[in-house]
């Protein structure tokens, strides 16, 4: 019941944004990119009965260590700032090198159009860290894409 409830949740938001994305039943998941080049990624997970709404941030963790530490306090302190706006939170893969945004909706109980609700709040958060990111560590933001928001394969994590 759970994945369907996902699944319907998806096809809500896909409405609303007036996006054809595909169904979650087989796959457990799908990625939209947007305009900006922003990757967002939506994985239902079973044990749980969550659907995970993702964004890397950052794919390569820096590898120097006063890079790191300027990263981290920075994340840190936004954290502290952030903290209410969303019920997002930041993770880091040490084993993978990513530093990704992300927030868990649980679809235990939830209706359909939870997704399309807090999407926007997500995406704009989403948008904020990733720029946060980019100034810290002088990096260039992705490209601009045609599209606003647009389907895309997923990527395995």
């Amino acid at each position: 019941m759970s994945l369907q409830n996902a699944d319907k949740n998806i096809q809500e938001l896909a409405k609303s944004l007036k996006l054809e994305i595909p169904s979650i039943l087989e796959t457990k998941m799908c990625a939209l990119q947007s305009e900006d080049g922003m990757v967002l990624h939506f994985f239902y997970e079973e044990n749980g009965d969550f659907l995970y709404l993702y964004a890397p941030l950052l794919t390569v963790l820096p590898k120097e260590d006063s890079q790191k530490a300027k990263l981290y306090e920075e994340l840190l302190q936004a954290q502290l700032l952030f903290s209410g706006v969303s019920d997002g939170k930041i993770g880091i893969d040490k084993k993978q090198g990513i530093l990704f945004f992300y927030e868990p909706l649980t679809m235990k109980e939830e209706g359909e159009k939870v997704l399309a609700e807090k999407f926007p709040t997500f995406f704009r958060m989403s948008m904020a860290w990733k720029e946060l990111v980019d100034k810290t560590l002088g990096t260039q933001p992705p490209k601009k894409t045609q599209e606003p928001v647009r389907p895309i394969n997923p990527i395995k994590l």
